[in-house]
C-alpha cells in the first residue's frame, strides 16, 4: 500500500517507513550467539537429532522467536502483576463482583500450569515454527524496513477481524452441551475470572480457540495477498494478549470509559464467565451484535427499565 498521503499527513518522525531497527548482521550475529548458547548447555545425552535440528536453525528465524515470545509473555505476566498490585493492594480499580475470589488452590494450580506453558511449550513451539514461516515469506524479518503507519492500521484491523471471527464460532461451539465439559469446562472453573484464568483451558480449546486465531490473521494475511513485517507481527500479538488479560482481570481499569464501542470489555466477560450465558466475543462484539448474543447489553436495558434487578434476575410484578 502507498504510505505517501499518510507520511504528509503525519507529523515528522512519526511514520516511520523505511527506518531500520536492527541490521540483517545484528540479527545473524545475536541469533548466532542464542543457538551456541543452547548448544553449550544441552546435556551430553541430548540426542543428536537435537542438537543438529538447533545448530541448523535460522538465526534469523530464532530472533524472531524469542522476539515473539517476549511480547506473548511479558504484557501477560507483568499486566496481571500490576492489576493485582493497583486493584487488589491499592484497590485504585472497581471490583465487578465485590465479595468473590477465586479460590487460592486455583489460582495456585494455574500459575504452576501456565509457568509449564510458557516456559516450555512456547519457546519450542516459536523456535520450530518461527524459521518455517520466515522461509514461506508469510513474515518479513526482525531487520526488514519498517512498513508504513497505514500498512500497520489496515492489517491490525484485518488480523482484529479474522481473530474475533474465528475465535466467535470456535468458543460459541464449545459451549454446545455435547462439547462443553469435554473442551471447555476447564476455563469455566473461574466463576470469577482473574488475568491469568485468560489462558486457563485445556489442549483443544488452547490450540483451536486461543492460538488458531491469535496466528491465523497474520498468517493469513502474509501467504495470500502481502508479508507482514515481523514488528507488526509483534505488536499484534502485544495488543491481543494484553486485551485478553484486561478483559479477565475483574476489574473496570481507569481506561476502561476510553474504549471504542465495537470492542469487547471486562464487564462482558465477567458476564460470561459468572452467567455462562452469551457473549461469546473475544477482543470485538461485532458477532455478539450481529447474533444476537450480547446478553450482557440485553440485560443491562432491562435493567434500566426495571424488568430486572441490578444482578440480571428478572423482577416478577406483582399482580
Amino acid at each position: 500500500m502507498n504510505n505517501t498521503n499518510m507520511s504528509q499527513i503525519l507529523p515528522p518522525g512519526l511514520d516511520m517507513a523505511g527506518f531500520v531497527l536492527v541490521t540483517p548482521e545484528e540479527v545473524h550475529v545475536m541469533g548466532k550467539a542464542v543457538i551456541n548458547g543452547v548448544l553449550s548447555v544441552l546435556p551430553e545425552a541430548t540426542p543428536a537429532s537435537v542438537k543438529t535440528f538447533v545448530a541448523e536453525s535460522s538465526p534469523e528465524g530464532v530472533m524472531l522467536a524469542i522476539a515473539s515470545w517476549l511480547a506473548l509473555e511479558v504484557v501477560f505476566w507483568v499486566f496481571a502483576a500490576w492489576v493485582h498490585v493497583m486493584c487488589h493492594r491499592w484497590k485504585l480499580g472497581t471490583k465487578i463482583l465485590k465479595g468473590h475470589e477465586p479460590p487460592d488452590s486455583l489460582v495456585q494450580g494455574t500459575v504452576i500450569d501456565l509457568l509449564k506453558d510458557h516456559l516450555v511449550v512456547h519457546p519450542l513451539a516459536l523456535w520450530y515454527l518461527m524459521p518455517k514461516v520466515l522461509e514461506q515469506g508469510w513474515l518479513q524479518p526482525l531487520s526488514a524496513p519498517l512498513p508504513g503507519v497505514t500498512d500497520v492500521a489496515w492489517q491490525l484491523v484485518a488480523f482484529l477481524f479474522i481473530n474475533d471471527t474465528l475465535f466467535y464460532w470456535v468458543h460459541r461451539t464449545f459451549h454446545h452441551k455435547l462439547l462443553y465439559k469435554h473442551f471447555h469446562k476447564k476455563h469455566h472453573e473461574y466463576y470469577v475470572s482473574v488475568s491469568i484464568a485468560a489462558e486457563y483451558c485445556g489442549i483443544v480449546e488452547a490450540i483451536l480457540a486461543d492460538a488458531t486465531p491469535l496466528v491465523a490473521g497474520p498468517l493469513l494475511i502474509g501467504a495470500k495477498f502481502t508479508p507482514v513485517h515481523s514488528w507488526t507481527w509483534c505488536l499484534w500479538l502485544f495488543l491481543r494478549i494484553w486485551q485478553t488479560a484486561d478483559a479477565h482481570c475483574g476489574y473496570v481499569l481507569p481506561w476502561y470509559h476510553f474504549g471504542f464501542p465495537i470492542l469487547s470489555d471486562v464487564l462482558r466477560h465477567n458476564w460470561h464467565h459468572s452467567k455462562n450465558n452469551g457473549n461469546y466475543g473475544g477482543a470485538t462484539v461485532f458477532w455478539d451484535w450481529i447474533c444476537g448474543t450480547d446478553t450482557w447489553l440485553y440485560t443491562q436495558k432491562e435493567v434500566k427499565a426495571g424488568l430486572r434487578d441490578a444482578t440480571g434476575k428478572k423482577i416478577r410484578k406483582s399482580e
